[in-house]
């Protein structure tokens, strides 16, 4: 039995000519109890109160036999012409605890249009927030996110979706912290999806490999802010632009894994691993300049950086298998080979070449070019 139950001036109806019309009624009555309750408003079942408002939005939903009582499964199409995040905020549930991230502020608009069935579900979704505020380590980043989501497959019953395709932007950003701050207006960043699940519940699972490109290296060189003075080659990481690479991202509600993180070009490189959950975060950023290297290795509040054998550390560490080199040999120092305190400018670059292990694994490790956009029927509509 098919019906389709519409709605105007907040009461529903159904068509004139119903297969069943006891059964039709039950349906109108349903309906009308659920529009009652939501009053232009969604939220999950485990939410106090709707985190997203202002819905306009046409559902169809065909069931294939509503008698039968087996087990209430149906297909269910949604067209969401238009929706507001109240407060992006919301969204902090579904991180992982101890994540050096976080949003503080700002509102965003839906868009979407999705189709779930018992055994599959596809579609888009869009997400703009304009403003949006989000809190990185020590740093404050504001500006512009988008998300361009595609939902190729999953499961609507278990909240998982095959998302691979889909792309994230930032435009416009500010990044503002302690140490290293980045104030132009102007910096952006884009990943494109590739192989990606996720499974949308709190905290959320996220297994996500994915091609990035960035501006310049400002919010990376932010974290070196501690040793720039002593390695003055590290501020030559800041004249370079248009950056690409890859990132493997695994949250599994208890942490978070960044496993591999590596852009750069001919000239530098910088690369990121690290993990997070509850009691401990770790992690390791390396940076090149021609030949010249290093790795801050960052244990808590404690940072150990190295510039002897730096590539060969960052491959070696591998986040929630192996411990960092610092932690393991219990040192509370700077490695031996950094330069002593007050020593900066061009008379870091000789120094940081003793010791040094020869950089063949590392010749540029990542294109110039932004890696290749996937197919995504939003990114091509504004």
């Amino acid at each position: 039995m098919y019906i389709d139950i519409k709605e105007e001036n907040d009461e529903v109806s159904m068509p004139n000519e119903v297969v069943r019309p006891k059964a039709a009624n039950d349906c109108v009555a349903v309906a009308q109890n659920c529009l009652h309750h939501t009053k232009n408003r969604m939220r999950r079942r485990d939410e106090p109160e709707p985190s997203i408002g202002e819905v306009r939005m046409d559902a169809e939903i065909l069931v294939a036999d509503p008698l039968a009582h087996a087990d209430g499964k149906a297909d269910v199409s949604l067209k969401l012409h238009s929706a507001r995040v109240r407060d992006m905020s919301s969204y902090n549930a579904y991180l992982p605890a101890n994540l050096p991230l976080s949003f503080i502020a700002g509102e965003a608009s839906l868009v979407g249009d999705l189709h779930f069935e018992p055994k599959g579900a596809q579609g888009e979704l869009l997400l703009v927030a304009d403003g949006v505020r989000v809190a990185l380590d020590e740093q404050e980043v504001s500006g512009t996110l988008r998300v361009d989501l595609l939902v190729r497959n999953g499961s609507a019953e278990e909240m998982r979706f095959d998302i691979t395709g889909s792309s994230l932007a930032l435009d416009d950003f500010r990044v503002i912290g302690k140490i290293g701050s980045a104030r132009t207006p102007s910096w952006h960043a884009r990943l494109q999806l590739e192989r990606t699940e996720v499974l949308w519940q709190k905290p959320m699972h996220l297994d996500m490999a994915a091609g990035i490109s960035i501006k310049d290296t400002r919010p990376f060189v932010a974290l070196l802010g501690n040793v720039r003075g002593e390695h003055g080659w590290i501020d030559n990481l800041l004249t370079v632009e248009d950056l690409g690479g890859h990132l493997k991202l695994v949250l599994d509600g208890k942490s978070a894994v960044l496993s591999d993180s590596l852009l750069g070009s001919e000239r530098i490189s910088v690369g990121v691993k690290g993990r997070a959950d509850a009691e401990n975060r770790e992690g390791m950023v390396y940076v090149r300049w021609h030949d010249l290297t290093g790795a801050l290795e960052l244990q808590g509040e404690e940072q150990h950086f190295h510039i002897g054998g730096a590539r060969a550390r960052f491959d070696a560490y591998a986040p929630g298998k192996t411990t960092l080199a610092s932690r393991r040999s219990g040192r509370r120092k700077q490695d031996s080979a950094a330069l002593p305190k007050g020593e900066t400018g061009k008379r870091a670059a000789p120094r940081a070449r003793i010791g040094d292990a020869p950089p063949p694994t590392d010749t540029g490790s990542a294109p110039e070019v932004a890696p290749p956009a996937r197919e995504n029927p939003f990114l091509d509509e504004e």
